[in-house]
């Protein structure tokens, strides 16, 4: 059975319907050609296949929650890279402070960035897609 935890994705309706949709069978939001999808019991956070879909040029945003061996974390692709940090649902991402000088990590503070700017990349995308649905209307 494996270690599950709730997770969910933003990515374009093409790339859903051609892979994703095997994983995130739960739509939450259709707009044009994105959609955004849940799964309520990602086996181990679809770890493995994360790095497949990311190697498959997919463009998509996730985010899973805690499991019983893992933090949760936040993921971007943006098509060419691939990113992730760790994601507290209803706080946002989370950056390890040094309890010694009260300073954050400086490896986990250039994790955090590093997602930021494939999200941003990833959201440029997945909004131009939105934007050609009401340019349609």
């Amino acid at each position: 059975m494996g270690d599950r935890c709730y997770m969910e994705i933003q990515c374009s309706r093409e790339h859903y319907e051609s892979v994703l949709h095997e994983y995130f069978i739960e739509i939450l939001e259709e707009d044009g050609d994105y959609v955004k999808a849940a799964d309520p019991e990602a086996n181990y956070a679809y770890n493995n296949e994360i790095e497949e879909w990311a190697d498959q040029g997919l463009i998509f945003i996730a985010f899973h929650d805690v499991g019983g061996n893992y933090g949760g974390y936040e993921i971007a692709c943006d098509g060419e890279e691939l990113c992730d940090a760790p994601h507290h649902r209803d706080r946002g991402l989370v950056v390890k402070i040094d309890e010694k000088t009260g300073q954050p990590v400086p490896e986990a503070l250039e994790q955090v960035q590093k997602l930021l700017k494939i999200r941003h990349r990833a959201m440029e995308h997945l909004d131009k897609l939105r934007a050609a649905k009401a340019a349609k209307s």
